[in-house]
């Protein structure tokens, strides 16, 4: 008996169908290479629903915030102990399955938009303000509040997850790494490559990558 089997193929319609499942949208022209980048991407950008409890760092906690942030930090907090859906503050890229978002790439960050619940979409209304956030098992650490995109390579998000919480990072540590620094730009630059660089840190840590890009 003559058995033919095309697992790759198999592969990329078993995926393509879990994205559609999920209502995620991704062309059934797009090559098993494609399908595979696109579905492990947003595996990693999507946050599992689950009750997490907040930290916040000093420097959210001693911020004087505009009213509205602070009521919009009190939203996300109040979502995440509860185990709600905190997926409709990211950006709305993440409706692009294969749209890689490169701060999480590099540093394991999400970022958040602080904007109110739209009654007429799945996402929050967009602002200028971010919400930094580093997403654990059982908890979700707020870094910082800063502008859009202006923070996105600015290590001092690490220096506070370092300072407040470094078991966090502790397995990214490159022990025995000479030290290279790198501008914001440089990073920038890198990450548009698929390509990262270690960051040293102001207590002498050599962080590498905390994710593939």
């Amino acid at each position: 008996m003559h058995v033919e089997a095309d697992f790759l193929e198999d592969l990329r319609a078993a995926l393509l169908e879990r994205l559609r499942r999920s209502k995620f949208k991704l062309s059934k022209k797009t090559n098993v290479h494609g399908v595979c980048i696109a579905y492990f991407n947003l595996q990693k950008r999507y946050i599992r629903q689950k009750a997490r409890q907040v930290l916040r760092s000093p420097k959210i906690l001693s911020a004087e915030h505009p009213g509205w942030v602070s009521s919009a930090l009190d939203r996300i907090a109040a979502t995440s102990a509860s185990g709600g859906d905190l997926n409709p503050y990211q950006s709305d890229t993440l409706r692009r399955p294969a749209f890689p978002d490169r701060l999480l790439n590099d540093w394991g960050i999400h970022h958040l938009h602080l904007g109110e619940p739209n009654g007429s979409g799945y996402f929050v209304t967009r602002r200028p303000e971010l919400l930094y956030v580093l997403v654990g098992s059982d908890h979700l650490h707020f870094i910082d509040v800063q502008d859009h995109g202006a923070s996105f390579a600015d290590k001092e998000l690490l220096e506070i997850v370092h300072q407040n919480w470094p078991e966090a990072i502790a397995s990214y540590r490159a022990h025995g790494a000479t030290r290279v620094s790198l501008t914001d730009d440089q990073r920038r630059r890198l990450r548009k490559k698929n390509a990262q660089g270690r960051v040293p840190l102001r207590v002498g840590f050599e962080m590498a990558a905390a994710a593939s890009g």
